[in-house]
């Protein structure tokens, strides 16, 4: 049982009045992603990122201030995934710098163990439709891929957390230097250990392969320092000394550990903001580009959950137009299978594969995927994204720790 007291704050929902549901999707289309930017959710979502931003405004990350139990719990159960990492050595993978298998050996303990650890802070209630968001932050179990969009969904998970009142604004501060920089540190491991690929990385010309909202809450962090520039990011020497106090530079620290060269050919974006005279102008634009190049983009918000504390649109009716699409293609799938003398309902598609070869795929009803309706994802996942390898792989494969450009050159999308 929780030892959460019920949520008191006002606008807060008290999770033992509340009537929860497991999240799903329903973002598939340009329409449904406006839809998403024009509704309650999206406001919630920014808003929620600015006061973060706003607690850590001016603050160095030593100065977390007061922390309440909760925080500690939070960060406890990070540390219980960290250690599954040590106790789920990788897979001999031949000199591949993709996905190790191993990964998902590692994301079945973590359902595992948020099922265990997370009752302890989460009403009961909550729970199906809370930690929905926290099973989907670390990557994706078969694609053995992190990108932007898990990130999004710890954000949610702690925006959850927020709403039911187990978390308040009184916290954010420790949020962010406490909770979310230990999630960054163990996103780092898996990265590293199981050479998860970039989801949809734009590769050089985005900020980082993997993260974003460490410069998000970074700049403004670095907003109003009395003598750190954006410029001051080209100085390998003042980021290193100054890393540990601020999360923009540790970002940076990161990217040069793990790339070589200078931050101009590794980074172009980042090395272009560098540029901007002033902290609050990075911190402003950081923020739109969130909006436009995270919640605003369909391959991201595409896997998007929507329960009932983050609703989508019209959430009833769209539930109603595709269950009677489920039904079509049920019945299609039957009419076809009997037709064709397939087995078990089961109806061939052909597709272009990346190699200009043309290939059958078998097909499936909407309701068979994991959360609700969805797009098909073919086997090799061409509808969402191309491989591309593995940095750290990149850098081991280098023969060092550091990835050389003249070394690999990474495809983006």
């Amino acid at each position: 049982m929780s030892t959460t007291p019920p949520a008191t704050r006002p606008g807060t929902i008290d999770p033992e009045q509340h009537e929860f549901r497991p999240p799903r999707k329903y973002i598939r289309v340009k329409e449904d992603v406006t839809a998403f930017e024009r509704s309650p959710a999206h406001r919630d979502i920014t808003q929620y990122v600015a006061r973060l931003a706003d607690a850590v405004r001016g603050v160095p990350c030593s100065d977390v201030g007061p922390m309440r139990p909760i925080i500690r719990q939070l960060v406890g159960l990070l540390k219980a995934l960290q250690q599954l990492v040590f106790d789920t050595p990788t897979i001999d993978a031949e000199g591949s710098r993709f996905g190790n298998e191993a990964f998902r050996t590692w994301h079945s303990l973590m359902e595992k163990k948020i099922a265990e650890i997370t009752p302890e802070f989460t009403p009961r209630p909550a729970l199906k439709e809370v930690n929905s968001y926290l099973a989907h932050s670390f990557g994706h179990r078969d694609r053995l891929d992190y990108g932007t969009g898990h990130e999004l969904n710890f954000l949610l998970w702690l925006l959850c957390l927020d709403k039911i009142g187990v978390l308040g604004p009184e916290d954010d501060r420790a949020v962010v230097f406490r909770v979310f920089y230990s999630y960054i540190l163990l996103m780092r491991q898996l990265q590293s250990t199981y050479w998860l690929e970039p989801a949809g990385s734009h590769g050089i010309w985005g900020l980082d392969d993997y993260q974003f909202l460490p410069f998000v809450f970074g700049a403004a962090q670095l907003d109003g320092h009395p003598s750190f520039r954006p410029i001051c990011i080209i100085d390998n020497d003042l980021v290193r000394d100054n890393h540990r106090e601020y999360l923009y530079l540790d970002a940076i620290h990161y990217i040069n550990s793990i790339k070589t060269e200078s931050l101009q050919w590794h980074s172009p974006m980042l090395n272009d903001i560098a540029g901007v005279p002033y902290w609050s102008k990075v911190a402003s634009g950081m923020v739109k580009m969130y909006k436009a190049e995270v919640l605003g983009k369909l391959p991201v918000v595409q896997h998007f959950l929507f329960g009932t504390l983050l609703q989508f649109p019209n959430a009833q009716q769209v539930d109603e137009q595709r269950a009677r699409e489920v039904a079509e293609a049920r019945a299609t799938l039957a009419e076809n299978a009997e037709r064709f003398g397939l087995p078990d309902g089961q109806v061939m598609a052909q597709i272009l594969g990346p190699d200009g070869q043309v290939r059958q795929v078998p097909l499936r009803t909407p309701e068979e995927t994991e959360t609700g309706p969805d797009h098909y994802h073919d086997p090799d996942n061409i509808c969402c994204y191309h491989r591309v390898p593995s940095v750290h792989a990149a850098a081991a494969a280098s023969g060092g720790n550091d990835l050389s450009i003249s070394d690999i050159i990474i495809p983006f999308d």
